[in-house]
């Protein structure tokens, strides 16, 4: 049976992954609803992944195991998120140069660099 009790603290484990699809999910709603700039669609991913350096500070003296042992969140993995974070922001801030030669699929290639790093993101935290 499952403890209620303890189960915001392994939810609080997962708070850079919750931040990560809640900003791949607002760009995707960019897309979807409105007319946005190129420009403004790279800055606003690069500002969203800054903030997620803000949950992953404040995640450092956090550390725990979810889904029975298979998550494990840690200050190594933590640096390993910040190392393959930073990676995500650079080629956005690399891809602002080309915004002229992505026009239309720009959106498509920010979502693939979010969910790319999503995807580093569990990675780092596997414990199986």
């Amino acid at each position: 049976m499952t403890n209620f009790i303890s189960l915001p603290q392994s939810w609080r484990l997962f708070g850079a992954e919750m931040g990560l699809v809640a900003l791949a999910l607002l760009i995707l709603f960019f897309e979807l609803f409105g007319k946005t700039n190129s420009q403004k669609l790279i800055c606003s991913s690069i500002i969203g992944c800054s903030l997620i350096f803000v949950i992953l500070y404040l995640l450092w003296p956090l550390s725990g195991r979810a889904f029975h042992g298979l998550f494990v969140l840690d200050q190594f993995a933590i640096l390993l998120k910040a190392i393959f974070l930073s990676a995500g922001i650079l080629t956005l801030f690399m891809a602002r140069e080309y915004s002229e030669a992505l026009s239309g699929r720009l959106s498509d290639f920010c979502l693939l660099i979010l969910v790319s790093v999503l995807g580093a993101f569990f990675l780092a935290s596997s414990n199986d």
